[in-house]
């Protein structure tokens, strides 16, 4: 366990944070931004045919660098703990898969007081969880799928919080009823349609 390991356990978990090259196929580092942009584009599209009032949404680059520089930094920070540590120890138990839902419930609950302080309303909070799950899902089966890498989580969780805080009015007008039922589609379409490799994760990944 890293515990048991001291400063070398702590500096092997750093090092971790870049290990883009765990992932295999330069496909990935591409897939990964184009997934959230798909998921979060649908959504749009969908909103848009139900509701005639939703504004279009706020790209301007220089702005939008900016938030992938401070959300990828918050991204790396949590999937040391989410990826690393809770994910490493809980698929052992339960399996890929089924440690998603309990580390998504986890992660939504998380979320929750913050969410309230910046005013989000009760049943915009209370559409959180379906998503945040869903993502977590998504976000278990590609860790396993590349390597485990946790570059790749923070990229996949960093460009999801981008797409978000870009929506319409800071992300305020994200019916998560949509955009959690597309984001379900999307981690069983994972789930589905991309196999494991040959090796577990685990076993790339080497003891902790």
């Amino acid at each position: 366990m890293l515990s048991e390991r001291g400063a070398s356990g702590t500096l092997s978990l750093l090092v971790r944070t870049f290990d883009f090259k765990n992932i295999g196929s330069l496909g990935w580092l591409v897939a990964l931004p184009a997934f959230n942009a798909g998921i979060f584009l649908l959504s749009y599209g969908v909103e848009r045919l139900c509701v005639a009032d939703v504004q279009a949404p706020d790209i301007a680059i220089p702005h939008i660098l900016a938030l992938c520089g401070m959300f990828f930094a918050a991204a790396v920070a949590e999937e040391l703990g989410w990826s690393v540590y809770a994910l490493d120890l809980s698929r052992v138990r339960w399996g890929v898969l089924e440690a998603g839902i309990p580390l998504g419930s986890v992660w939504a609950a998380w979320h929750f007081v913050a969410l309230a302080r910046i005013g989000r309303s009760l049943e915009w909070i209370a559409g959180w969880p379906l998503r945040t799950v869903a993502a977590r899902m998504i976000m278990v089966s590609l860790y396993d799928r590349t390597g485990a890498s946790v570059f790749s989580s923070a990229l996949f969780h960093a460009c999801s919080n981008v797409c978000w805080q870009i929506y319409p009015v800071d992300g305020s007008r994200l019916d998560h009823r949509i955009t959690g039922l597309i984001t379900a589609g999307a981690a069983l379409s994972v789930a589905l349609c991309c196999p494991r490799p040959g090796v577990s994760a685990r076993e790339r990944m080497g003891p902790t």
